[in-house]
């Protein structure tokens, strides 16, 4: 399993008639996935705390939504290593189609800058300045349980190998 994270979002623009909602969020990432030395390994070993702004706008009278979201995540030191990472901040854009009441597949672009990373002053890795695209897939199976799935592949990468990430998650709504 990979680090926790818990978090809350508020809405304080919402117009469900025309489809417009302006929102923000906090989540707390834990360090507490496994930390195997080699191979893959779940966990970033450090805790991380994201904040979000995000605003969304229906197309007409469609069940097309254009989505932006600007995003900004500081780091504590990796655990063990001290590690220091910069900020990262992030900004996407998404078109999401909503085939069902409760899900809906989207196109995202994302465009991702900073979060270098040191160690006693040495550069470890430079900053990020990444753009990708990717298609994701969701749906709430229950009342408070949403599964969301997506790929994504970078496109333009100035930091880091040229990658395409899978993603699943499972998250429960409390």
């Amino acid at each position: 399993m990979g680090d926790v994270f818990v978090g809350a979002t508020l809405w304080p623009y919402a117009d469900r008639s025309k489809g417009r909602f302006a929102g923000v969020a906090f989540r707390v990432m834990a360090p507490t996935g496994s930390k195997k030395a080699q191979g893959f390994a779940p966990s970033s070993d450090k805790w991380a705390y994201n904040f979000q702004t995000a605003y969304v706008h229906r197309l007409g009278d469609s069940k097309v939504f254009a989505e932006a979201v600007g995003e900004y995540e500081i780091y504590g030191d990796t655990d063990k290593l001290g590690i220091e990472t910069d900020p990262l901040y992030q900004v996407y854009a998404n078109l999401r189609y909503e085939f069902a009441p409760r899900s809906n597949v989207s196109l995202q672009y994302r465009h991702k800058w900073g979060a270098e990373q040191t160690l006693n002053g040495a550069r470890v890795t430079d900053r990020l300045n990444n753009d990708s695209i990717g298609i994701a897939a969701g749906t709430f199976m229950s009342k408070n349980t949403h599964i969301l799935g997506s790929v994504s592949r970078d496109l333009d990468v100035h930091q880091g190998p040229r990658v395409t990430v899978y993603h699943l998650r499972l998250g429960y709504i409390f």
